[in-house]
């Protein structure tokens, strides 16, 4: 277990992984993440930020963290392989304070093409996209599960412009709300 300990008075993120290629992380739990206040790249990702990386994620579970921007995981011009995950509570800073600046609870993608393979993203709360939030992504999603997750709008996903292609395939989305 990777735990970050973080804390409004000490904020961490769990991973940062930046520039990185052919990285595999496996057989391991984030938590703890909380990261700062303000909007922008250095808060967002309370679990892991990836950020022009193509790493492996291999039974990693994502758990209990807290950011601006993708509570559990953000990606940004990235292309990772997530296999046999779970991302699971996690939340974005404000999101139940009605702010619309904080999305993607469990996971916000930006500018990238995951393939995301046997993964649940559940009981993840964001104000845009409690369980995932798209923006110029194309994501492969094959035997997922996307449920009770909690957002004003989008409360499983969340796709921002016309220019997202999710390919999904035996993916299940239910039981998520929205409030607004």
């Amino acid at each position: 277990i990777l735990d970050a300990e973080g804390s409004e008075e000490n904020p961490r993120r769990v991973i940062t992984m930046e520039n990185c290629n052919n990285n595999t992380i496996s057989d391991i739990t984030i938590t703890g993440g909380l990261t700062g206040n303000t909007l922008g790249l250095s808060n967002s990702g309370g679990g892991i930020f990836i950020n022009y990386s193509n790493p492996t994620l291999i039974r990693v579970n994502i758990i209990s963290n807290e950011a601006v921007h993708g509570g559990g995981m953000y990606l940004n011009h990235s292309s990772p392989f997530l296999s046999h995950m779970k991302i699971n509570n996690n939340i974005t800073k404000y999101a139940s304070l009605g702010f619309s600046g904080t999305n993607g609870g469990g996971i916000f993608i930006s500018n990238s093409n995951p393939i995301i393979n046997h993964v649940t993203i559940s009981d993840n709360e964001g104000y845009y996209g409690g369980g995932m939030f798209l923006r110029h992504s194309n994501p492969h999603l094959t035997h997922v599960t996307i449920s009770k997750n909690m957002s004003h709008s989008g409360g499983g996903i969340f796709m921002m412009l016309f220019d997202n292609y999710a390919m999904m395939t035996n993916v299940t989305i239910c039981q998520n709300t929205v409030s607004g």
